[in-house]
């Protein structure tokens, strides 16, 4: 029997809708700008060498041993518990306690595992680094590992929260993390100490736990025990392996950059993965908003086996990723040095490292948008539960990016390895939007295709109009260039979307506009039987 009470919470009208959002994206730009602020101190602090290459080879392995198991949460646990929901609350309360002990005591399994395998796992990672390097890099994991025992719970209750229309708290996580790891970074260069920056990393994930369980009490009540239904464990088991499948070999992309890299030198590691984190930072900072928004609407509809619905969703995250993508990347390409100048320029990071990262910085930052709908696109995959879908696609991304990585880097050197993730990630886009087209083709949004396209020739046009800026304006100062530059490619830009917006009747921005807020929940936390658990 389905419970109809109301939860206690935010206001559903058009002044609440409007403080969610515009709350959401000031603390979703929050997070972002504080893990880019935090590459830039770390950056200053540290620049290029052997603390950052240990570093950066460190920050590897979570990706590797744990980011897996983290994202079937919102890949898999999240569609299960709106299914469930959609039953009756006390099965989604009650799937909601079990996920929270399944992926607390993987947590625990996985961090345990990784202090074993520390050593084999950076040996593998940088088999050409400096012995120096790869000592650090092991002592490194030990600290940023003891995170494992609370990100799993973490996680779920952040997952609740967006399940249940609670967007705001999940979206202080990275604010908070970032916040502490400056100020550790911050600490770490001062004492010359760059563990004590992994240790304010590991502390921001610690002091999550009782902040986002907090804001969960609504949603399930607190249960004690160990107990898991073998169901419940048999079903997110089944439907994880391929997504961890598909994010391990997502995450190999950055393992085969910085496995290939450590060929290079001292400092190599370093360009590449400052280069690879400020492309993720432009290529993220839209498409992961849009997907914390849009992917429970899309997997609603596909709960109601609306696909007609869960189609027009989707092809509106697309239209919003790449029509406030391209124009980020337009600036990127044509400015790329004078942003990594701008960015991390300063310090320790002196000017031949800007020079370095830059040239890694250009090729990989033209892949910027397809990671953006790549992102959106496996979501589909993760709502109709075909989780198996991105794991076989990735795998054959990821097999595209050693062999073009290691082929371009012996022709082009460091350049070569972004010219080979830039190559996967396309191929992972066209690869997942044939299969839609095959599988369910009323996923396709014609309308967002037509977008998409008028939105890529008004990138395009901005391009071009922001290298003759760059021709002119060679002389000038490179901060007064950047800005002059960017300022056109974005007026030409948003004028030629107006323009064949007016000409040809595409409601692109009439498109863009149409986010409404649905996903909030009626349901309300009700008394769990304990022998039901």
């Amino acid at each position: 029997m389905k419970n109809s009470k109301k939860v206690t919470g935010p206001g559903t009208g058009r002044s609440s809708v409007l403080v969610m959002v515009g709350g959401s994206i000031l603390l979703t730009l929050a997070g972002k700008l504080g893990a880019l602020f935090r590459d830039v101190v770390l950056a200053t602090g540290f620049g290029a060498g052997t603390a950052t290459d240990a570093y950066f080879v460190a920050n590897i392995v979570p990706g590797l041993a744990w980011a897996a198991f983290y994202a079937t949460i919102v890949a898999v646990f999240l569609p299960i518990y709106l299914s469930e929901r959609e039953n009756s609350a006390l099965h989604g309360q009650r799937i909601a306690i079990e996920a929270v002990r399944i992926y607390t005591f993987s947590g625990l399994v996985v961090m345990l595992a990784t202090w074993v395998l520390a050593e084999p796992i950076v040996a593998i990672t940088a088999p050409d680094a400096a012995p120096e390097v790869r000592i650090l890099a092991v002592r490194l994991i030990f600290i940023m590992t003891l995170s494992f025992a609370v990100t799993g719970y973490v996680g779920v209750q952040n997952a609740l929260q967006q399940a249940n229309g609670a967007y705001l708290w999940p979206l202080t996580v990275p604010v908070i993390n970032n916040g502490l790891t400056i100020f550790a970074i911050l600490i770490a260069a001062r004492f010359d100490n760059i563990a004590i920056a992994v240790g304010g990393a590991t502390l921001g994930w610690l002091v999550q736990a009782p902040l986002q369980r907090w804001q969960t009490r609504r949603f399930y009540p607190r249960a004690f025990g160990f107990g898991v239904r073998l169901k419940t464990l048999r079903r997110i088991s089944l439907l994880s392996w391929p997504v961890m499948v598909g994010i391990v070999l997502d995450q190999a992309n950055i393992y085969i950059g910085v496995a290939i890299a450590s060929r290079f030198g001292e400092g190599a590691v370093s360009y590449i993965s400052y280069s690879s984190r400020l492309t993720l930072f432009i290529g993220n900072l839209v498409s992961w908003l849009v997907a914390y928004f849009l992917f429970p609407r899309i997997a609603a509809s596909a709960a109601r086996k609306c696909d007609k619905d869960a189609g027009k969703t989707l092809g509106l995250g697309v239209t919003l990723i790449v029509g406030l993508t391209v124009p980020l990347l337009g600036v990127a390409v044509v400015y790329g040095t004078d942003i990594i100048r701008l960015v991390y320029g300063r310090g320790a990071f002196v000017e031949a490292s800007v020079v370095a990262t830059a040239a890694v910085f250009v090729p990989h930052v033209f892949g910027t948008v397809f990671m953006g709908v790549r992102e959106i696109l496996n979501r589909a995959f993760f709502s109709y539960q075909r989780t198996s879908v991105p794991m076989a696609i990735g795998a054959l991304a990821a097999g595209i990016n050693l062999l073009a990585g290691v082929a371009l880097s012996a022709r082009f050197g460091l350049p070569g390895i972004a010219m080979g993730t830039t190559i996967s990630a396309t191929v992972f886009v066209v690869l997942q939007v044939t299969v839609i087209a095959r599988w369910k083709p009323e996923l396709i949004d014609r309308a967002a295709m037509r977008h998409v396209v008028a939105l890529f020739a008004a990138g395009i046009a901005g391009t071009v109009a922001g290298v003759v800026v760059a021709r002119i304006a060679a002389e000038w100062f490179f901060l007064a260039r950047l800005l002059s530059g960017s300022a056109i490619v974005g007026l030409t830009y948003i004028g030629t979307v107006w323009l064949a917006d007016r000409l040809f009747s595409l409601g692109i921005v009439a498109s863009m506009l149409r986010v409404k807020d649905s996903n909030r929940s009626d349901h309300a936390a009700v008394p769990l039987d304990p022998e039901t658990i």
